[in-house]
């Protein structure tokens, strides 16, 4: 029983690493390509997909990826993105406890997506999640 439970517990170690190894090779891969990009419309796309990858692993991180998203999809003015960002910071400030910031990211959010006419019922829980 007991060798049992360290073998599993091996091979749940093992899956975890390469996930993590995965992860990272993921976030440098993306790294490199908004170093090569010259064109600002498709940095803006990169950050909030780094923004993305940092979210579990490190969430200051993410957060600040998603502002600089949000900063150049405003400037770029695509918008679907830039609700994208702010849902990502409001999910940032949720693992923070900042319930407050996160409702108004979510709001934020919510706004881009009924601005936009898209399928913007998906959205609206995130406004609704810390009520």
């Amino acid at each position: 029983m007991v060798k049992k439970s360290i073998v599993l517990f091996l091979v749940l170690f093992c899956i975890f690493i390469d996930t993590v190894n995965s992860q990272n090779e993921e976030i440098n891969n993306l790294k490199q390509k908004l170093s090569e990009t010259p064109d600002d419309s498709v940095k803006c796309f990169i950050l909030k997909d780094i923004a993305s990858a940092y979210i579990y692993e490190n969430p200051d991180s993410a957060f600040y990826y998603a502002d600089k998203a949000l900063i150049c999809s405003e400037k770029q003015k695509y918008y679907e993105n830039a609700g994208d960002s702010y849902k990502l910071k409001g999910i940032v400030s949720i693992m923070r406890g900042d319930n407050k910031n996160a409702e108004k990211y979510f709001k934020l959010s919510y706004k881009y997506f009924k601005m936009l006419d898209k399928d913007y019922d998906k959205y609206r829980h995130l406004q609704y999640l810390l009520i």
